[in-house]
């Protein structure tokens, strides 16, 4: 009950410096936790089952750190007609003196021999 009344009163409440994510995120890192040791019998298991929850959120966390690592590599980037496809940005900077952009060169067709 109490970390639902902490999440309540974390949501009502705008702190500063961006920092409503990251109490969040903590307050709901704590309940899950409490989830898994005490109603899921976890703290009171043999070290076997300890150790099974230990890789898998090691594991977890190798995912989701991939996962991460590939998601802020991207560049993300919108052309001027709204596309992401990687063939209609052609150029990250301003065309210089208000000139026309660049447009993606056409595919050479060729005949098969």
């Amino acid at each position: 009950m109490i970390g639902t009344a902490l999440t309540v009163v974390a949501a009502f409440i705008d702190l500063p410096f961006s920092m409503n994510f990251p109490v969040a995120l903590t307050i709901a890192i704590i309940k899950a936790s409490l989830v898994v040791a005490f109603f899921m019998h976890v703290k009171y298991s043999s070290r076997y089952v300890k150790l099974i929850v230990g890789v898998a959120l090691f594991f977890f966390g190798i995912m989701l750190s991939l996962t991460f690592t590939d998601y802020f590599s991207r560049g993300w980037f919108t052309a001027p007609g709204g596309s992401t496809a990687p063939a209609s940005i052609v150029s990250l900077t301003a065309p210089p003196n208000g000139a026309e952009p660049q447009k993606a060169p056409e595919a050479q067709k060729t005949s098969p021999k």
